[in-house]
């Protein structure tokens, strides 16, 4: 094989002949961890970085959302999306974007994108742009119409306020992807035994039900990967400096006999960029809306 850096190569043979029977290639630790450790600690340059992408991301969103009552596919919404990221100054879309009208949304990573929208739908998307080697991640669900219908209000207020209480929970030093996880799981159980969705049982199998409703975990680290830092523990708690994403969502196929009739079919995650700071936490991509009325009022132009 021919050696593309002869003088890297010769540097590394001479490493590898250098060391002693006690200290073969086989007791060299990898660098990933370390690496993963460093990069979930962002400087101030990568923070700058972030904002910028996280703000790009937002407001392209927000265009897209804005468009709905003239686009008809969920091709027409992806291409949308691409559509500002670039023009505001993305490089391009960070991973293929979850473009799912209606019942699409029940299938996590769905990226088929070929289907039409109905005004009965609501539209999830989960898409995100890179800008300067640095990733956002966001997602949004909102009426295809510009009106939640009553079923999607009760689902729609229960992630949302989920999401707005967990990002509350957060703190430095204390808090952790693992704990949020958790508590994602009590309070969805508690709200969709309130509303009626679910039946009065023990917390247990309460939290078990929704497990089946929610199966992904409430956050990851963003940075210069979407799914960044993997092999960062998500037991460990959550630090000045880290970016993690904060994503409950509900998802009721209408294979799921356990959840009235009217509710089946419906799913919605609402996901945003959480930077982690020395008082609490900043939210990157607040400038994307997410309230039922705020969403509305963005489609119908009020």
């Amino acid at each position: 094989m021919e050696v593309r850096d002869q003088e890297t190569h010769d540097i590394l043979l001479e490493f590898i002949s250098s060391l002693g029977v006690a200290q073969s290639l086989h007791n060299i630790n990898p660098l990933r961890e370390t690496l993963h450790e460093m990069r979930s600690l962002k400087t101030r340059s990568e923070i700058d970085l972030m904002r910028k992408t996280c703000q790009i991301g937002a407001q392209s969103l927000k265009k897209t959302i804005q468009s709905s009552k003239n686009l008809n596919t969920e091709l027409d919404y992806l291409a949308t999306i691409d559509y500002h990221s670039r023009l505001a100054g993305a490089n391009y879309l960070a991973y293929p974007p979850v473009v799912a009208a209606g019942n699409n949304a029940n299938t996590i990573h769905y990226i088929s994108a070929c289907d039409t929208a109905r005004s009965c739908d609501m539209m999830l998307m989960d898409a995100g742009c890179e800008y300067h080697g640095y990733s956002s991640d966001i997602t949004r669900t909102w009426p295809v119409s510009g009106e939640f219908s009553e079923c999607q209000k009760i689902l729609y207020d229960i992630v949302l306020e989920c999401q707005e209480n967990l990002i509350k929970s957060i703190t430095p030093w204390e808090t952790s992807i693992t704990s949020l996880y958790k508590q994602m799981l009590k309070q969805l159980a508690r709200s969709l035994q309130v509303a009626g969705i679910i039946k009065d049982i023990d917390e247990e199998s309460a939290v078990r039900l929704v497990h089946l409703y929610c199966p992904h975990n409430v956050g990851h680290h963003l940075g210069m990967d979407v799914h960044d830092c993997a092999t960062v523990n998500k037991h460990i708690p959550l630090v000045p400096g880290n970016i993690i994403t904060v994503e409950p969502g509900l998802y009721l196929r209408h294979n799921h006999d356990r959840v009235p009739p009217e509710f089946r079919g419906l799913g919605l995650r609402i996901e945003d960029d959480i930077l982690i700071t020395d008082s609490g936490c900043e939210v990157l991509t607040s400038e994307c809306p997410k309230s039922r009325n705020e969403l509305q009022n963005l489609i119908n132009g009020s």
